[in-house]
């Protein structure tokens, strides 16, 4: 046998013998629930010392923008949130005069969210200010990894074995 060959001759048990399981610092899901997580904090603490509000109200204004007159069940699964979060959050905001919540016309069951001068306003400030964040926040990257990064979270988002 040759030098060469003995440099290849691992037995399967060889290959893993020094495996001492996950190493969570180096785990690249773990990596992103830590970043996720990061960024969530950030998030949360400039809309709560700016704007006095909460992520999940943020969401739910932010999505008021783009589709007016939209009921509190239609809104949940656009933005990722459950019924009751989307529920506490449009109380939040109709208390501070943000959204108005009127009964739908057609189904009394349902509550249709309507975005205030006030609330439109402040997303317009949000806007700005949210945009400089993520800015600030990307600096580090260049454009071609910040579109790089933005694909492969995308890629990451579907759960890589369904069952």
């Amino acid at each position: 046998m040759s030098e060469t060959d003995d440099l290849f001759s691992f037995t399967q048990g060889s290959l893993f013998e020094a495996d001492r399981g996950i190493d969570l610092e180096n785990f690249l899901p773990v990596k992103l629930i830590w970043a996720g997580r990061k960024m969530e904090r950030w998030l949360q603490e400039r809309l709560q010392k700016g704007y006095d509000l909460t992520i999940p109200d943020w969401l739910v204004l932010n999505a008021l923008m783009k589709q007016e007159r939209v009921s509190v069940k239609q809104l949940g699964p656009n933005i990722g949130l459950d019924t009751v979060a989307v529920s506490r959050a449009t109380k939040r905001l109709a208390e501070k005069e943000l959204v108005i919540k009127d009964p739908d016309q057609k189904d009394r069951r349902l509550v249709v969210l309507i975005p205030t001068d006030e609330g439109k306003a402040l997303i317009g400030r949000l806007d700005t200010d949210l945009k400089a964040f993520e800015q600030a926040t990307m600096k580090q990257l260049a454009k071609p990894e910040r579109t790089r990064l933005g694909q492969h979270l995308a890629n990451l988002s579907e759960p890589p074995i369904k069952r």
